[in-house]
């Protein structure tokens, strides 16, 4: 598996945790006094979410290229 492959599962693996904590922070009971930390928190884990999905949108995009037939027959 390349570096960027091993990166690629890395951030689903991240993905699918930051999804976890979101689902659990959404069904958690309404505390009025906590409410605006639970806020912030879900707040950061969408922007988590939002970056983890460019960079691994970006990897994908730049594995496809370097298999590309184009690629595999240069000649070094």
């Amino acid at each position: 598996m390349s570096p960027i492959e091993v990166r690629i599962q890395k951030l689903r693996s991240n993905l699918d945790h930051i999804n976890l904590v979101k689902s659990e922070f959404k069904v958690a009971r309404f505390n009025p006094k906590k409410e605006k930390l639970r806020s912030k928190i879900l707040d950061q884990l969408e922007q988590d979410s939002s970056l983890h999905l460019q960079e691994i949108k970006t990897l994908t995009i730049i594995l496809d290229e370097l298999n590309s037939d184009k690629i595999k027959s240069m000649v070094v």
